[in-house]
């Protein structure tokens, strides 16, 4: 068993006191054997975690260091699956000089977006795009939700640019995230956190109090006075799904500074899937957030060939001329992995995805000196 896991479970069981494993099972609606194998074997009940979590948090909803448990294990059951994700999806690939060379590549075709125009948007991007828009400039209190390089990033970054060019004044807040961590202890964001961010982008030369009472209050004048003198506010959070419970009850008092009818703050959580999982819960001590906070999924990418002809074609190149047609119908086919516990295929047709494996192909096309990425290469990768 995970050594973290372990001492965590160890925690749980001694904070909830002396109560009989068949009284609590009755408490909670589980099996005492399965409460029993969960304390005793660290054994998680994979499939009940997720009411059995909920059910001990309600339960014990005053208890602060029971809380602080639960999310712990979460993290750590995160932690584990995004490891097992990692090792199914190919490792960052970088295009070699060789492949460059070969192919007489000047401008990478598979860079990362420079610019708006090179952002690849199908009809879901387009809309989640057009939420996010509205969302920065109306006071909506929105969550992004994705896999990993799925595309979260680089649409923040598009609404970034956009509110730059825009004629519609938005003051974008971001609090540094880099420091964040899943342990549930230390270097998680905090609400003071929050409200320095916001005092430092609306007012830089203002000292921070030390009073977290003053702190606020200067904080909800600031944005009354930016918000008065003409200026929206956005507050956009990456990594969102490492919040604490605490950090997500305070966004939601956050958004709900108003002067008069008007809200002061937009807020837009950007994270991957376990956030939709967090906000998709009945847990008590969230409940106000989830049902104020809007959710939006970033989906696949539908048409894999598509997306690499856009990408080809915004660096002056012809896909057909890199990658047989065979050789694109078998990237399609790659990208369905088969990763869940029931052995369930999923379409992994991400951007990052998509990108690191036609990447792959065309190094490797180029050690062999072939014409052309052929449907044999892509096998091999």
């Amino acid at each position: 068993m995970h050594d973290r896991l372990k001492k965590e479970i160890e925690a749980l069981q001694e904070n909830l006191g002396n109560t009989s494993l068949r009284k609590l099972s009755r408490q909670l609606g589980i099996s005492a054997s399965t409460l029993h194998n969960f304390f005793s074997k660290g054994a998680i009940p994979i499939r009940k975690w997720q009411k059995l979590s909920e059910n001990i948090r309600t339960l014990f909803s005053h208890e602060q260091r029971i809380q602080e448990i639960i999310h712990n294990i979460n993290q750590i059951l995160i932690e584990e699956k995004n490891k097992e994700k990692e090792e199914m999806i190919l490792r960052k690939q970088n295009l070699s000089s060789l492949a460059k060379t070969h192919f007489n590549i000047v401008k990478n075709p598979l860079a990362d977006p420079r610019n708006a125009s090179e952002l690849y948007l199908n009809k879901k991007s387009r809309f989640i795009r057009e939420c996010l828009l509205d969302a920065a400039q109306n006071g909506n209190f929105l969550a992004l939700v994705g896999e990993s390089g799925s595309g979260k990033s680089t649409l923040r970054m598009e609404l970034l640019e956009n509110r730059k060019h825009s004629q519609k004044p938005v003051i974008i807040i971001e609090p540094y995230t880099f420091s964040m961590s899943r342990d549930g202890r230390t270097g998680t964001l905090k609400t003071r956190h929050l409200l320095e961010a916001i005092l430092s982008t609306l007012s830089p030369d203002s000292s921070i109090h030390v009073s977290p009472e003053m702190l606020a209050k200067k904080v909800h004048k600031s944005l009354l006075e930016s918000y008065r003198a003409g200026f929206k506010h956005c507050l956009i959070i990456e990594e969102a799904h490492d919040l604490h419970t605490h950090t997500l009850k305070a966004l939601k008092r956050f958004w709900e500074l108003t002067d008069g009818m008007e809200r002061l703050l937009s807020i837009i959580l950007i994270g991957q899937p376990e956030l939709s999982r967090i906000l998709g819960t009945n847990a008590t001590e969230i409940r106000e957030v989830v049902q104020r906070c809007d959710v939006i999924e970033l989906g696949n990418i539908d048409d894999v060939t598509e997306f690499l002809t856009f990408k080809f074609k915004k660096a002056g190149l012809d896909l057909t001329e890199f990658f047989e047609k065979e050789a694109l119908e078998a990237i399609t086919n790659k990208l369905y992995i088969a990763k869940t516990r029931e052995g369930k295929t999923v379409f992994n047709s991400y951007p990052l995805a998509i990108i690191n494996i036609a990447t792959a192909c065309l190094n490797k096309t180029a050690e062999l000196g072939l014409d052309k990425v052929n449907a044999d290469i892509v096998q091999s990768i």
